[in-house]
C-alpha cells in the first residue's frame, strides 16, 4: 500500500467515525406526548416528520415548528385550528401559522392568542396539538415545565 493510500484510509476512516458519532446520542428524540425538559420535541405523522421547538419559555408561546417529508406536498398546511394546553384545562387557540411554502420542507413560528403568564402560571406542563397532516394525525406535543406535587 501506497502512503498516499494509507493517508487517504485514514481520513476516511476519521470522516465516517465522526459522522457515526454525531448521530450517536445514546437516546433518540423526544417523541409524542414523552415529557421532556428539552426545548425541542419531535413526533412523526405518517412519513412526516413534526419537530417543535419552544423559542423561549421565558418570553411566551412562541413555538417554531417544522414539518419534513419526502412523500407529500407541504404547502397546503396551515396548522389552522392548533391548540395549547396545560395540565389544568387552560386553552389558547394558535393564531395563523406563518411559513413560506417549501414543498416537501416547511417551517415557521406558531403564536397563540393570549396571555402567557397567567397561562404558564402553577402549569406543571404545556401540550401543543396540531391537526392532521394530510390523513395523518400528529401525537401531542408535551413540555414538562415543573415536576408535579
Amino acid at each position: 500500500m501506497t502512503r498516499r493510500t494509507v493517508v487517504l484510509l485514514a481520513c476516511l476512516t476519521v470522516l465516517i467515525g465522526a459522522a457515526c458519532a454525531s448521530g450517536a446520542s445514546g437516546a433518540g428524540p423526544d417523541q409524542g406526548t414523552a415529557a421532556s425538559p428539552s426545548r425541542t420535541l419531535t413526533a412523526q405523522a405518517g412519513g412526516v416528520t413534526v419537530t417543535a421547538t419552544w423559542e423561549d419559555p421565558g418570553a411566551g408561546l412562541s413555538f417554531h415548528v417544522k414539518l419534513d417529508n419526502h412523500q407529500i406536498d407541504l404547502d397546503g398546511v396551515t396548522l389552522a385550528g392548533a391548540v395549547l394546553t396545560n395540565d389544568r384545562g387552560d386553552r389558547l387557540d394558535a393564531k395563523p401559522w406563518f411559513a413560506l411554502p417549501g414543498g416537501h420542507h416547511r417551517e415557521g413560528s406558531l403564536l397563540f392568542n393570549g396571555t402567557s403568564g397567567p397561562f404558564l402560571a402553577g402549569a406543571t406542563w404545556v401540550e401543543l396539538s396540531l391537526p392532521p397532516i394530510g390523513s395523518n394525525t400528529v401525537p401531542p406535543l408535551r413540555w414538562t415545565l415543573r415536576a408535579s406535587s
